[in-house]
């Protein structure tokens, strides 16, 4: 079996650390983290790196706005969070 060599260009302009992105997005590196952790927020990785593009910050930049995204830990706790993700998932 022959692996394959795939090059991936990444203009690294367009992504950002999980602490950039809490910065940009006004939170705790803490909140951005479980919002991971409950897909909340979407992210790859490059090695050992954790990253979020520019377009997912915006995203949920409006999220955060229309207060379908709490930005505190109750609301997570709550199943708010999922409750949402759940409504907008079924609004698509």
């Amino acid at each position: 079996m022959c692996a394959q060599k795939i090059t991936l260009t990444v203009i690294s302009e367009d992504l950002l650390t999980i602490v950039q992105a809490a910065k940009e997005l006004g939170v705790h590196p803490a909140t951005a983290y479980r919002w991971v952790e409950n897909r909340l927020l979407h992210t790859f990785r490059i090695s050992d790196q954790i990253f979020v593009t520019v377009d997912e910050v915006n995203s949920v930049k409006k999220r955060i706005a229309t207060g379908e995204l709490p930005t505190d830990k109750r609301g997570l706790r709550r199943g708010q969070a999922k409750k949402n993700l759940a409504t907008a998932e079924a609004g698509k």
